[in-house]
């Protein structure tokens, strides 16, 4: 092993020996402590480990001692496990360059089933030769976990988009059309998804003509939101909302635009509205006719 190598896992394997011992008096006086610092270790150009931190032992099961001076088909980890991890070290060696691996870590047998990302940096001898792998393996589960709920709640909170009859249309803060639902593109004459979606939302000032100042979208882009008001398109009549979404730091990201089709609701409402005038018109006349009896 070159001296510059051997004498930076040499630190390295001190200052791990610290990590321990101070994990060993925090343990001690707080049994349920769990630490989480990522596992390291670096290996040589036969992808033997000249060095192990404490760390992983979470993962393997195994004490560093254990697996220093070995490749790991020697420590009986599956080779579907960290062959393909070799091929990026490999990648890493050839290319002197940095190379990120996500694998998902199925042992020892019986174990949680962890999703671990590695990062594998090159370390260089005195002579400017990549002689050896400095790697970083972090458990990235809780996040994986949290993606794929989220990933779920999506698609499910999509669906109820895209059967919910109201119109609904979303503009990033770029004004550009982000994303319409069914009922919006059935709403508008000859709209089509592929026409507009992507491009800037001053397009559908072809559909709008001059009224497209007034779309309200627009406005709660700059922070001016709207409920409830009545519009006129289209030979139709619409009730429109208009929101931001903003992001943790309150910062406008996105505007929502909801419209909903109250045509069939007016006629409606003035279909009764006569009905109780024709009413109030037979009882008056009716009430004459009692007075005149």
């Amino acid at each position: 092993m070159p001296d510059l190598i051997r004498e930076y896992t040499e630190g390295l394997k001190k200052s791990d020996k610290l990590l321990r011992q101070m994990l060993s008096s925090r343990i001690s006086v707080e049994p349920t402590f769990r630490p989480a610092f990522d596992a390291t270790f670096v290996v040589d150009k036969n992808y033997r480990y000249l060095f192990v931190n404490s760390m992983v032992t979470q993962l393997t099961g195994m004490e560093p001692e254990e697996m220093e001076g070995k490749h790991w088909s020697e420590l009986g980890i599956p080779q579907h496990i960290l062959g393909p991890v070799e091929e990026c070290k490999k990648q890493a060696f050839e290319t002197q360059k940095t190379v990120t691996v996500k694998l998902v870590f199925d042992y020892p047998p019986g174990a949680e089933v962890r999703h671990i990302e590695e990062t594998i940096s090159p370390l260089y001898n005195s002579a400017g030769e990549c002689e050896a792998l400095y790697c970083v393996a972090k458990d990235i589960t809780s996040r994986v976990k949290a993606e794929e709920e989220i990933s779920t709640l999506s698609k499910v909170f999509n669906q109820l988009i895209e059967k919910i009859p109201i119109g609904i249309v979303v503009v990033d803060k770029s004004c550009k059309i982000h994303y319409w639902n069914k009922a919006y593109q059935r709403s508008i004459p000859s709209l089509s998804e592929n026409t507009y979606v992507g491009k800037p939302v001053q397009t559908l000032s072809e559909l709008f003509g001059p009224e497209y100042g007034e779309l309200l979208v627009v406005k709660a882009l700059e922070g001016q939101e709207s409920y409830g008001v009545r519009k006129t398109a289209f030979g139709r009549e619409w009730l429109v909302h208009a929101f931001s979404l903003v992001d943790n730091l309150g910062n406008i990201i996105k505007a929502v635009g909801v419209a909903q089709d109250i045509t069939d609701e007016l006629i409606l409402q003035g279909e009764l509205s006569r009905f109780d005038r024709l009413n109030l018109v037979g009882e008056m006349a009716a009430s004459i006719a009692t007075r005149g009896s």
